[in-house]
């Protein structure tokens, strides 16, 4: 039994060794395939951490949800989700994206407050300083509060995004 196990050994190095020779090389495009990021923001009307993914709601559409604190308008826990619509505007070959978006939010703290977002933004990519993955971004916009009284806002905010 002893000789029969080395010999299936000597036989699986040998293959081992064979397989080795024979090196395949698959080139894999370097478009990077992010599918979600993650990141923060800070401005007017508050604070915020966030999570998105890519096309949630169809070719093209991004998804973002946002948990953070309002204190502008309304202080309190706020609650956002926003679709994402990526512009086709050529900015002549810099890392920056430009896109539009829309979404509900909810305010929970000194008085209930619901709203709808609509803003326009543009992310630069850091790819010029060897870290393709970050993104600073600034989104402004008018918010639709649509409790108490109704009223048009503005949201300003500047953030930073962790694509993965």
């Amino acid at each position: 039994m002893r000789k029969f196990l080395i010999l299936i050994a000597a036989l699986l190095m040998f293959g081992s060794t064979q397989a080795q020779d024979e090196t395949v090389v698959v080139t894999i495009d370097e478009t990077p395939t992010e599918s979600y990021w993650a990141g923060f923001s800070v401005g007017y009307p508050g604070l915020s951490v966030h999570a998105g993914l890519n096309d949630f709601l169809g070719n093209d559409v991004d998804g973002r949800l946002s948990l953070g604190y309002g204190y502008g308008g309304a202080n309190g826990f706020a609650v956002e989700g926003d679709a994402l619509f990526g512009l086709p505007i050529d900015v002549e070959g810099a890392p920056i994206a430009l896109y539009a978006g829309v979404g509900p939010t909810i305010v929970i703290g000194d008085d209930f407050v619901l709203g709808i977002n609509a803003f326009g933004g543009a992310e630069y990519r850091l790819s010029d300083l060897d870290f393709s993955a970050g993104g600073i971004f600034l989104e402004i916009g008018p918010s639709f509060v649509l409790t108490q009284n109704f009223y048009v806002d503005f949201i300003g905010r500047l953030g930073f995004n962790y694509h993965f």
